[in-house]
């Protein structure tokens, strides 16, 4: 392309200029200035440092972010080193951050263009943490006045209305951004009034009223404390500064305005003010120069009155350079374009970037276009860029971090990962950790993703709910201390983890753990004899004094904060709870090696900082009143996504890899660049805009149209992409959805077409191949897991098993090899609920009870209260449980009524009720006795016996029993016969049956699987031949003892199916025959 003579002359003199994104933008500007290609008359060279090492400390530069000011920085001192070959000293210019601008900063200059003098004159800024409370505040009172106008709306007309104090903090956070961005916008809040006709729906009546917390409650009370939002302070800063540059242009030093697209009103006022100066200079990032004039005049601007005629138009990357040229008063013909002296000019990425993001007005020029481009031009414009389309976001980071660490084989290189999804920037970092890399992650992590945010988090559950498994996970953490070592605390907290927080859940509340401990140790030395659990049994006393000390320092660390969780209805002062919950933290963190751990870490400092701020908020700031079961889910929202930053480089941290947002990456330069998460709502992100104001409310208020935040992405996207060296990265899927490309991406696919698209996906797909094999099976062969079928020595095998027991292996030999052969008894989850194993032991004990006691007279009032009396003492176990409790005590009423006229039919065939009788049986086969434990068999008249077994779920079929799946009943039978059980004589069975105990519409069902003595004689034969056949065949040492052999048509997970991977080989497939 020839460039006309005369725009070349006019660029020569402009105060305006711009650097192409595939230049470094900082090395660039800075060898222009030194070179005196930017400000005339200012070079820098060694004969200038020898003559005054002070000639750069008149020079003023202006950069968008303080990450660019420190880049900046390193810059300049390598520049310096250069030109002056390591022999010159020099102090720095003064660089800032011109979103940044303070008094600090100001004051610092100590020159006379600075309006020191009219600080005074500036109201104070009011602190982000109180404001956010201040505004919580309103709309929370608000919220509550406004109840009972909500319930009277129709359904159509909903509205946002905060549930409680943590959603009306995050509203709050809204409308502080709508107040900030209407201070830059300079919206007047009085036209608010006319935008709302008295006959619009409800919906925007509310909205109006909601409003008015931003157009009278909040103007009143900052004038009311004499301060202003630290938006406007930083504005009229900005505008002070502007002035004084303008008013002392004739004295002003070399001053720079570098990197920034003036998109803030108030920061292309003081671009304007800098561009008037005679040593003044503004250089924008990456204007396109390029482009024809007719696509140029298609980018959409904002005038004063709104947005242009097509909105869409401001989403182009050019959009906000184009408004700030405007506002300039300048044309593309009076810019410079600032290059590199060393390297050719390769700008054909930017410039088929630019065109494929061209106004959707003229892309029916991209055929023309792309034929403008020659072969080699088309070749080499993306010759260096990878697409990679991942199945999903885990394999999208595996991928990004597989590239990172190829480009670091270099030493010399850097590399960088820019992204604004904060999900996929900790996945990498994580993968990045597997090849021991450490990358420098510019937005850190939220405070209560930290350790120190997570234990005050732990804390307030602990408190407030103090169940088993919130307590156990204070105690677990690794900054808990309780003012013991932190070794001490770990072998505690396991102890008292097996001796009182596995099995039924507590009463919730740490000092019922120690009640609970307390209790049982009495019990233990009462009865020598007393039945633990499985986890109990293998505690020793050290253990159980162990337990019982972790469980007492608990109670009195946690006691003070646990009170203002007692009343459920009152409401507290927030400093008041946060100041409790302190106390409680600090007794918790309280230990040699914890508190100093905690001290010493950046979260720490970050928390106490934060959580001391919320408490001492000052005299005159609004306070929030809050229910304690709030509290959490309200600091959660104030302070959770507080930002913990490293504020010094660990010793692992590899200074060669960033990962940034791309605000951050604006200016930065890397070697390889990855830009990540570049799917629509995500980069860019959802356009939605507040609640309260539509889309013309906002235009006819002068608010910013969302398409112009579209714009600003569009332009991070084009300066990063036209990169050297770039790899652009998607997932397919996200959280399990399918995700749709960026507009980005299907615009550039649109313009290169299917061949240009196939070349940058082939590139990405050998990184998706390596990410691949990364995580496959080390198996080469890929063979599945099989189903296992383990085969013990005959001499280890059980010699002894229950008739319960032989459905088992029956069913699930896996089992029985675990339990018997390994000796693995199965522990009790957390702070489990009772489950239908446990009301079913509570139905067959307070049975028990009753027909202990009584054998006839079921019909009488007598029987009934008796047995309405036995219950009420049983159910007291289950009273922790109200849901629990409530249904299976309406449930029993249904059962005992049903019980006791079941009982009155049979007392004239009934002799005796016998219940819970234990029983064996030697079989003859080697060395094996069965044994078994009847709920209930009943000597009949005829001297014959009935077997019961009560069920609470559902019973074995008749079809089941016969044909050995549901064996209990008839090898109970055949003890009985016999004369295995124990005062009962050996005589034959004529009914097997099943009680269902359901207590539902039918509370209760008589089931006989087996009826007459021949049958049933019969029946237990057949069932004692089979189960000797049986134990025949496992005594065999070929014999294994296969998962799920003969699965249940209803599987319930069994306590051995994670350690015989049932999910895995069920997956594959495996199994399916014998389900059948």
């Amino acid at each position: 392309m020839i460039e006309d003579p005369d725009r070349q002359s006019a660029r020569s003199f402009s105060n305006v200029a711009t650097i192409a994104p595939q230049h470094a933008f900082l090395d660039t500007l800075i060898e222009a200035l030194f070179d005196g290609d930017l400000l005339p008359g200012f070079v820098l060279n060694a004969q200038t440092l020898a003559d005054n090492p002070f000639h750069l400390a008149d020079l003023t530069l202006f950069l968008p972010t303080r990450r660019a000011v420190r880049a900046a920085e390193e810059v300049i001192v390598a520049a310096v080193a250069r030109r002056s070959r390591g022999d010159a000293a020099a102090l720095l210019p003064q660089i800032r951050a011109i979103g940044d601008t303070d008094e600090a900063d100001l004051i610092l200059q100590e020159s006379a263009i600075d309006p020191l003098t009219t600080l005074s004159d500036l109201p104070p800024s009011m602190a982000e943490l109180e404001r956010h409370v201040a505004l919580t505040e309103m709309v929370w009172s608000w919220s509550r006045a406004l109840v009972k106008q909500v319930a009277n709306m129709e359904p159509y007309e909903a509205v946002i209305i905060p549930a409680n104090p943590a959603d009306a903090a995050r509203l709050a956070s809204d409308l502080a951004g709508l107040l900030d961005e209407a201070e830059n916008q300079k919206v007047d809040w009085k036209a608010l009034t006319t935008l709302v006709p008295d006959d619009f729906a409800r919906y925007w009546q509310l909205s109006l009223s909601f409003l008015e917390i931003v157009t009278k409650a909040w103007p009143q009370h900052l004038a009311g404390l004499g301060q202003i939002d630290a938006m406007a302070r930083r504005n009229r800063l900005i505008d002070m500064k502007a002035k004084a540059l303008m008013d002392h242009a004739a004295t002003t030093g070399p001053t720079i305005a570098a990197g920034s697209t003036g998109s803030v009103p108030a920061t292309a006022r003081l671009l304007k003010a800098i561009a008037g100066l005679p040593n003044g200079c503004v250089v924008l990032p990456g204007v396109d120069l390029a482009l024809e004039d007719n696509a140029w005049a298609a980018i959409g601007m904002q005038t004063g009155e709104g947005e242009t005629a097509d909105p869409a138009a401001l989403g182009h990357p050019q959009a906000a350079l184009k408004q700030t040229l405007h506002h300039l008063g300048v044309t593309r013909a009076d810019i410079r374009e600032i290059q590199p002296k060393s390297g050719g000019r390769n700008d054909t990425t930017f410039r088929l970037i630019n065109e494929a993001l061209r106004p959707a007005a003229v892309t029916d020029q991209w055929p023309q276009i792309i034929r403008d481009f020659s072969p080699q031009e088309r070749q080499s414009a993306l010759a260096n860029v990878t697409l990679v389309n991942a199945r999903n976001s885990q394999e999208e980071a595996v991928s990004i971090a597989l590239s990172i660490r190829e480009a670091l084989e270099d030493n010399a290189k850097t590399a960088a990962l820019v992204t604004p999804d904060r999900s996929l920037a900790r996945r990498v970092s994580v993968e990045l950790e597997r090849f021991g890399i450490s990358a420098d992650d510019s937005a850190g992590q939220p405070l209560f993703a930290t350790p120190a945010g997570t234990l005050a988090r732990l804390v307030i559950e602990a408190a407030s709910g103090g169940t088993a498994t919130s307590i156990l996970a204070m105690l677990k953490h690794p900054l808990c201390g309780l003012g013991l070592p932190r070794a001490k605390i770990r072998e505690g907290a396991r102890a008292l983890e097996r001796a009182i927080l596995r099995g039924p859940a507590l009463a919730t509340g740490s000092k019922n753990v120690s009640a609970a401990i307390t209790a049982l140790q009495q019990q233990m030395r009462a009865d020598p004899k007393l039945r633990l659990n499985a986890s109990q049994k293998s505690l020793n006393g050290d253990e159980w004094d162990e337990a019982t000390r972790i469980a007492v320092v608990t109670t009195n660390a946690l006691h003070g904060f646990e009170t203002w969780f007692a009343d459920a209805q009152a409401r507290y002062p927030l400093g008041e709870l946060v100041d409790a919950h302190l106390h409680a933290l600090q007794n918790v963190l309280a230990g040699e090696d914890t508190a100093a751990l905690f001290a010493n870490s950046e979260d720490g400092s970050v928390l106490i900082a934060a959580m001391t701020e919320l408490r001492d908020l000052g005299p005159d700031a609004r306070q929030l009143d809050i229910r304690a079961s709030h509290y959490s889910d309200l600091l959660q929202a104030l302070l959770g996504a507080r930002p913990v930053r490293r504020q010094h480089a660990l010793q692992d941290t590899d200074t060669r890899v960033q990962i940034l947002g791309t605000l951050e990456a604006r200016l930065l330069h890397a070697d390889h660049l990855v830009l990540g998460g570049l799917n629509e709502n995500t980069w860019p992100a959802d356009g939605k805009t507040d609640p309260w104001l539509s889309r013309q409310m906002r235009m006819q208020l002068g608010l910013n149209p969302p398409e112009q935040a579209i714009g600003l992405s569009a332009h991070d996207f084009v300066q990063l992409a036209s990169k050297p060296n770039v790899v652009l990265t998607r997932s397919l899927l996200q959280d399990g959805a399918p995700t749709q490309a960026s507009r980005w991406l299907q615009r550039l696919a649109a313009m290169i077409g299917e061949t240009g698209q196939d070349a940058l996906a082939l590139r990405g797909q050998r990184l998706l191949a390596l990410a691949r094999r990364l995580d496959a099976p080390a198996d080469a062969t890929g063979l599945p897991v099989l189903r296992p079928s383990p085969k013990p020595a005959p001499e280890l095998r059980p010699k002894r098993l229950s008739v319960t027991e032989i459905e088992t292996l029956i069913r699930d030999p896996y089992a029985i090899y675990a339990r018997h052969v390994l000796k693995l008894l199965p522990f009790d989850r957390i702070g489990e609920t009772p489950d239908f194993a446990s009301r079913g032991s509570l139905l067959h004990d307070i049975l028990q009870e009753f027909l202990e006691g009584r054998q006839t007279g079921f019909d009488t009032p007598e029987a009934a209260a008796e047995l309405k009396q036995i219950a009420q003492i049983h159910f007291r176990t289950i009273a922790a449980y109200p849901e629990l409790y409530a249904r299976w005590h309406t449930r029993f009423q249904r059962i005992s009524d049903w019980f006791l006229g079941f009982e009155a039919q049979r007392s004239g065939s009934v002799r005796q009720r016998l219940t819970e009788l234990s029983g064996s049986l030697e079989l003859g086969v080697p060395q094996f006795r069965l044994t078994g434990r009847a709920d209930r068999i009943d000597i009949l008249n005829n001297d014959l016996v009935e077997i019961i077994d009560y069920k609470t779920g559902q019973v074995p079929t008749k079809a089941q029993v016969e044909t050995n799946l549901a064996p209990q009943l008839p090898l109970e039978a055949a003890i009985v016969a016999a004369g295995g059980f124990t005062g009962i004589p050996a005589v034959p069975s004529q009914t097997l049956a099943y009680v269902r105990l359901s207590g539902n519409r039918i509370p209760g069902v008589y089931a006989p699987v087996s009826e007459g003595e021949a049958e049933v004689t019969d029946l237990a034969a057949d069932t004692l031949a089979r189960l000797r056949g049986l134990i025949t065949h496992f005594a065999d040492a070929e014999t294994g003892y296969l998962s799920q052999a003969q699965p249940q048509t209803v599987r319930y997970e069994g306590a051995y199916d994670h350690l015989a991977r049932v999910a895995e080989w069920r997956a594959m497939g495996q199994g399916e025959e014998a389900e059948e």
